[in-house]
């Protein structure tokens, strides 16, 4: 059979781009995808095709009616059926079936043995990649190029996170496909092929692909095709690095999270460590359960989680700095009776994420105002770094429809100040939300602890009396008078005690 460049799907399926990666990336075809039988029958009368594949998924009332159709027609293209039970249907009249979940590679081995190919095609040059399909990767395993003319431009790096509003970027100028280096586009569609009946039964989930290791040409040898046939290699390796969400107990939501119901000490010999009272701290294990959750079931929230690479390591910055956060800000917000669920929820979060956007450089995230850049004497690219964090986190968090409302409006003022000198927008306190305030004292309280070991309430709210003005932060400096020192912890004390 001679080689010709068109190629019909006929798919409405969860896999749809998932075919289009492989015949683009495999071969040189111009594909078009059609969603419903008619499409498919209008576009066999206008156009000429060489390759015809109808994914019928679960569909058996459509593979009976395509099946029929195709039998009683002269066709001089190859025709080919994916059906979830390929062994129920006999090969007859040169249609050839493929099961849905040995794709892609079990396609492009058909499609190989009609379609001949220049072997350099297969590993050098640039291949096409929908947009869409960069939302299924938890961290880009290849560079992403734009094409411009005759050009590659790189947009995105090998590690990158993809969210929706970056699909919604390129689909208001009109860019619907990408490209990326076809050799590695030959690995992907590999690893694909091994975590297809992962895709199948988690088509919410998203999928770990590592790069190519260096040795690898661009070729996808024997000993991978069996490596990628291997399903049962594949299940443990898939299901240890995006396993189906599954119902965590509280001590695993503290693990995962980072907070335990007493947080870690700030420094090695740091003294006190602040503490709730118990009937606070199980309704905080409550709140952070279901939030958890949400963390799972939502990619692009898990990307966030995951550009922070925060460690457990009590000495870490991250570590120490968000778990005492979270602490102190619940109390705060306990302490001015905001203590509804959807109010420790957004400080959750908001602690959780407000240096996201110093995920780059996350040992930035220890300066906190314009003497430390100086003191620090940073670069100019840092300093515009740090003044910028506060939007790029909210821009994040803003595109991410999951997220309880408000909460970027915390993350992108949490570095501002009462008399107009914070950043990034210079605001004065009476344009700074009420949540906002108390997460403003909170963190700063959190950084006095980090920086004296000896540090004392007392004194802390005495040198903040000049700095935090106007009503919102009064109220928040007055609610710290509520915390009670004792030989050996921090108490906050339930405000109605007091």
């Amino acid at each position: 059979m001679e080689k010709t460049t068109k190629a019909l799907i006929l798919s409405n399926h969860q896999i749809d781009d998932l075919l289009l990666y492989s015949l683009e990336t495999a071969f040189d075809f111009d594909v078009t995808i059609v969603r419903n039988w008619d499409q498919l029958i209008d576009n066999l009368v206008e156009e000429q095709y060489s390759l015809v594949v109808c994914n019928f998924a679960n569909d058996e009332k459509l593979f009976m009616l395509a099946r029929e159709y195709f039998l009683t027609v002269d066709r001089n293209y190859l025709l080919v059926f994916i059906h979830p039970s390929p062994s129920d249907t006999a090969e007859n009249n040169d249609i050839h079936y493929v099961p849905i979940d040995k794709l892609p590679l079990s396609l492009n081995k058909l499609i190989i043995y009609f379609f001949k190919r220049d072997d350099d095609s297969k590993v050098f040059g640039y291949s096409k990649i929908m947009v869409k399909t960069l939302m299924r990767f938890t961290e880009l395993p290849f560079p992403v190029f734009l094409k411009l003319n005759s050009r590659y431009l790189k947009v995105l790096s090998v590690g990158d996170v993809f969210y929706t509003s970056d699909v919604d970027k390129y689909s208001q100028k009109g860019i619907e496909r990408l490209y990326i280096n076809k050799a590695v586009g030959n690995w992907v569609l590999v690893e694909i092929h091994r975590r297809m009946k992962y895709i199948l039964n988690n088509p919410d989930q998203q999928i770990s692909v590592p790069p190519p290791p260096e040795d690898f040409d661009g070729n996808i040898t024997d000993q991978m095709l069996k490596t990628a046939e291997d399903d049962g290699e594949f299940e443990t390796s898939a299901t240890t690095t995006t396993a189906p969400v599954t119902e965590d107990t509280v001590e695993e939501t503290e693990q995962r999270l980072n907070v335990p119901s007493s947080p870690p000490l700030l420094q090695e010999n740091a003294g006190n460590v602040f503490i709730l009272e118990e009937t606070h701290v199980v309704e905080i294990k409550n709140y952070l359960k279901n939030i958890v959750h949400v963390v799972k079931k939502n990619p692009e929230i898990s990307k966030l989680l995951k550009m922070l690479k925060i460690s457990r390591d009590s000495s870490d910055y991250y570590f120490s700095h968000i778990g005492t956060l979270i602490n102190i800000s619940i109390a705060i917000a306990m302490n001015l009776e905001w203590r509804t669920e959807k109010t420790i929820e957004k400080l959750v979060y908001a602690c959780y994420f407000h240096d996201v956007g110093l995920s780059e450089k996350p040992e930035l995230a220890k300066i906190k105002n314009e003497e430390d850049m100086v003191l620090q004497n940073i670069s100019d690219e840092e300093i515009q770094l740090i003044h910028d964090h506060p939007s790029k986190a909210a821009t994040l968090i803003k595109n991410i429809k999951e997220f309880p409302e408000d909460v970027y409006v915390i993350v992108e003022q949490h570095h501002e100040l009462p008399d107009g000198t914070g950043f990034p927008r210079g605001l004065n306190s009476n344009r700074i939300t009420p949540m906002a305030t108390v997460f403003i004292v909170a963190h700063d309280l959190v950084d006095y602890l980090i920086d004296f070991q000896d540090w004392d309430i007392q004194t802390y709210l005495q040198e903040r009396e000049s700095i935090f003005t106007g009503s919102n932060f009064r109220k928040v400096l007055l609610s710290l008078k509520n915390i009670k020192i004792s030989a050996n912890d921090l108490i906050v004390q339930d405000s109605q005690k007091t």
